[in-house]
C-alpha cells in the first residue's frame, strides 16, 4: 500500500493544485463501484498559504582569485542558494546570496642560490717585470700582484704577491 505522498508522486500531483483525490485501499476494489473501500483524502493546498524562504548554509570561502592567477590582490567569495522561495506573507529570502572580500596572495621571490666557493685568494694579474739597470746593479727583477678576494679561512694567507728573477745582464 502506498502512502499519500507516494500516490501524489505517482499521479503527478503538485502541492499547489491538490484539492481532493482518492486513494484505493485495496487493488482488488480499485474498479469497484462500491466506494466504501475507497478512502477520500482531502488536502487544501491553495495559493493563499504562506511559505517562508529557506536558504542553504554559507559555503566555505573560495581560494583567492587573483587577476594574474599567481599572486597579488584578488577576491574570494562564499555563496548560499535558495532552497524554498517565499510565497505570500512568508519570511522573505535574503538579498545577499554571495559574499566577497579582498584577499592577497604573496608572491614567492625567487631565491638566489648562494654558491660558496672555497677558494684561496683571489689575485689580480701580475704586473710587468721591473726594469733592470743598464749597468746591472740591480741583479733582480720583480713583479707584483694584489689580493682581490681574501680567503674565508681566518688562518689562511695569500701566497706569491711578489716574484723575483735574475736580470738578464750576463
Amino acid at each position: 500500500m502506498l502512502n499519500s505522498t507516494m500516490w501524489k508522486k505517482h499521479l503527478g500531483v503538485t502541492l499547489s493544485s491538490v484539492m481532493q483525490y482518492n486513494i484505493q485501499n485495496d487493488a482488488i476494489n480499485a474498479n469497484s463501484d462500491d466506494n466504501r473501500n475507497n478512502k477520500v483524502v482531502e488536502e487544501t493546498f491553495l495559493d493563499d498559504i504562506n511559505l517562508d524562504c529557506e536558504v542553504t548554509k554559507w559555503s566555505n570561502w573560495s581560494p583567492c582569485n587573483v587577476t594574474n592567477g599567481i599572486c597579488g590582490w584578488g577576491l574570494k567569495e562564499k555563496r548560499r542558494t535558495i532552497l524554498v522561495h517565499t510565497k505570500n506573507d512568508g519570511f522573505p529570502c535574503p538579498k545577499k546570496l554571495v559574499k566577497r572580500k579582498k584577499c592577497h596572495v604573496t608572491c614567492q621571490k625567487k631565491k638566489k642560490k648562494k654558491i660558496r666557493v672555497r677558494t684561496g685568494c683571489g689575485m689580480s694579474e701580475w704586473s710587468s717585470w721591473s726594469k733592470c739597470s743598464p749597468d746591472c746593479e740591480n741583479q733582480y727583477q720583480h713583479r707584483v700582484r694584489h689580493v682581490l678576494v681574501y680567503p674565508e679561512e681566518p688562518d689562511s694567507t695569500c701566497q706569491n704577491e711578489v716574484e723575483h728573477r735574475p736580470c738578464p745582464c750576463y
